[in-house]
């Protein structure tokens, strides 16, 4: 999705000042749009100073962070809105309510944000103390494992060093059993997705 470049940026621009590519890029950096610090996490921008070259920046693990516009543009990934890491810093109290309600979607939203595969601690990372109190996060996993084999959109790996992987959502229910059955590292699994199996 092209963003339209802030006027601010575009008289800039227009005046000779900053190249067409430097504005467009500058753009994604305006307040209340969203980026990505691979130290401090997703952040949402709070404030330019377009002439001093300073901007204002509260990441997950950074509020206010105060940057260079050139170490930021350096240093930050843009995200859309609609991204699920955007989504912590402008949702979080629905994506908290929406782990209560419906783990298996929050973990399928992480996958999505990060390209259909992530290891458990990966994602431990992006949601343990942020999206899930600390504190529960282990009965919460074990409930989002649960609930992600029973929509089949995950393959859920049995060993922790393995990868979660989002799967096609073009397969049928069948298809997807036997893709698990052939996914299973051991006989108690396999037996579990035979008995799915005769049931579909």
């Amino acid at each position: 999705m092209v963003r339209a470049m802030h006027p601010d940026v575009a008289k800039l621009v227009e005046s000779g000042r900053i190249p067409p590519a430097v504005g467009e890029r500058l753009s994604q950096l305006a307040p209340g749009s969203f980026c990505l610090h691979k130290a401090w996490g997703s952040g949402k921008v709070a404030e330019w100073d377009l002439f001093a070259g300073k901007v204002t920046i509260d990441f997950e693990r950074e509020p206010g962070r105060l940057m260079g516009l050139k170490l930021a543009l350096e240093k930050t990934e843009p995200l859309e809105e609609q991204d699920f890491r955007a989504q912590k810093i402008d949702k979080i109290e629905e994506l908290r309510e929406e782990a209560q309600t419906d783990p298996a979607a929050v973990v399928i939203q992480t996958l999505e944000a990060h390209g259909g595969s992530m290891s458990p601690d990966q994602i431990d990372r992006e949601l343990c103390g942020s999206v899930v109190p600390e504190e529960n996060y282990k009965k919460w996993w074990d409930r989002a494992k649960k609930a992600m084999r029973e929509t089949h959109r995950v393959v859920v790996p049995s060993k922790r060093n393995e990868h979660l992987v989002l799967r096609d959502t073009d397969l049928s229910p069948v298809q997807t059993l036997l893709a698990d059955f052939e996914a299973s590292n051991n006989l108690r699994e396999k037996a579990k997705v035979l008995d799915d199996l005769r049931k579909q």
